[in-house]
């Protein structure tokens, strides 16, 4: 395939992940699956176009590059982290309203637990964040079903096996029953399954910080990511 050659030549899977259309693993299978083109010719896996020249098509829609999207949301409990729910039941999308473009979750929260939740249309952004290798902290306030022993700190400093898998986290208590964990483990449920291994039963949960971004809004509530907290998080993950 000829393409235009550019110091902004990039792999065409990335150039429609960071549209946000989709993720770049899907962007990759849309390829494999002849879906693609650039320039109206079909690509191929590890094909390079230039975002800023080259006309590149999914389908019959085309792939814009237009400005992304960072954006914070104070998530209610009640809501699922989904784009959209077979069933009819509340999602956070209901709770951004008025984009100039499409986002989606950075990760994901309970649907029973509260608090902050990035969004994004940048696809690449989206992977540094969640990626393991980079270890993005994450930071919670739990509500347990009793006060927390003495002894539990000690436990923590050793790390709480949580499916067979060694866990480090740091915790704080603020109240008998209220305490704080962060925690770089994205698994599904972790802080749940990290407080049962150590024989408690989390009654509430709310995280209150991805790295250097804290949640300062109220509930419902969203704001677009500041430049500062952007730069921060992505220079965590360098």
């Amino acid at each position: 395939m000829s393409l235009h050659y550019s110091t902004t030549m990039q792999r065409v899977q990335k150039i429609i992940a960071a549209s946000g259309y989709c993720s770049r693993r899907k962007a990759e299978k849309l390829i494999a699956a002849g879906k693609v083109t650039v320039n109206g010719q079909k690509t191929l896996l590890g094909d390079q176009a230039d975002p800023e020249k080259d006309h590149i098509m999914v389908g019959s829609q085309a792939i814009q590059q237009e400005p992304h999207l960072y954006l914070v949301l104070h998530k209610p409990s009640g809501y699922l982290t989904t784009k959209s729910d077979l069933w009819g039941r509340r999602d956070v999308m209901e709770l951004l309203k008025g984009l100039p473009r499409s986002v989606y979750p950075v990760g994901r929260l309970d649907r029973d637990a509260r608090g902050l939740l990035l969004f994004t249309s940048d696809g690449d952004f989206a992977q540094k964040i969640l990626h393991p290798r980079n270890k993005t902290t994450k930071t919670y306030q739990a509500t347990l079903n009793k006060p927390l022993r003495k002894d539990t700190f000690e436990k923590v400093k050793k790390g709480v096996v949580v499916e067979r898998r060694r866990v480090k986290a740091s915790l704080k208590k603020n109240k008998p029953k209220l305490v704080e964990l962060t925690i770089h483990e994205g698994r599904n449920k972790v802080v749940k399954k990290y407080f049962k291994a150590l024989g408690y039963y989390v009654k509430d949960l709310k995280r209150v910080a991805i790295g250097n971004v804290r949640l300062n809004i109220p509930e419902g509530r969203w704001r677009y990511l500041t430049a500062k907290e952007k730069r921060g998080l992505e220079e965590h993950e360098l």
